[in-house]
């Protein structure tokens, strides 16, 4: 199935289901032979949005895919941002080292926090995948194109890595519908347990962060 899981994530994946597509299927960007859109050089993937019973059925010409980041873009972005931070408060002989890295600490895990509760409108969290070096990944969900079923349906089917489970399926349903919704999935994992994760799992570029501030 291509589907591996860190043991703090939800379970939320399954094997794809025969020769049929449908709504939550993650498929894996190659950008030799699945390479469908301009402007989505990061992307590792894309996610299907169209409605389940449409493609089933033949009722649309066209499927809709989002595509699917690393999640660790943001936290790169806070990163640069308190790094930032650093060289304009170590000034000031009040500066607190170990209270600055606390504070970063607490916005990285309130933003992986946020996306694995689906708090924010435009993204869909997804647990780690083999596939996509075991990291979670974020699907942009507004960013939503369409490629010809016709000419497009083998290449996906080729390049399908695994699907969306209930009821993750219905909650990407909802939030593609309304951009807002939500219901009720298993328990997301506590905050102490992303901190630690977080740490974990990027390793390397928190030591270099960390260490930036001790030089």
């Amino acid at each position: 199935m291509g589907c591996a899981m860190s043991s703090i994530f939800f379970d939320m994946f399954e094997a794809p289901k025969d020769k049929k597509l449908f709504q939550g299927d993650i498929i894996k960007r190659e950008e030799d032979e699945c390479d469908f859109f301009d402007g989505q050089e990061d992307a590792v993937g894309y996610l299907i949005v169209s409605n389940s019973c449409d493609i089933i059925n033949g009722n649309i010409e066209f499927i809709s895919l989002v595509p699917i980041y690393p999640f660790f873009k943001g936290v790169e972005g806070k990163m640069e941002k308190y790094k930032s931070k650093f060289v304009d408060q170590c000034k000031s002989k009040s500066f607190n080292v170990g209270g600055f890295i606390k504070q970063f600490e607490n916005e990285i895990v309130d933003l992986i926090s946020d996306e694995v509760n689906y708090k924010r409108k435009s993204t869909f969290f997804l647990s780690p995948l083999h596939k996509f070096g075991d990291f979670p990944t974020l699907a942009t969900i507004e960013d939503v194109r369409s490629v010809p079923v016709n000419e497009t349906k083998d290449l996906i089917l080729d390049h399908r890595i695994c699907s969306l489970k209930n009821p993750w399926r219905e909650l990407l349903g909802f939030k593609v519908a309304y951009l807002y919704n939500r219901i009720a999935t298993d328990d997301p994992p506590a905050k102490e347990e992303l901190n630690g994760w977080w740490k974990k799992a990027y390793e390397k570029s928190y030591n270099e962060f960390i260490d930036t501030l001790s030089k």
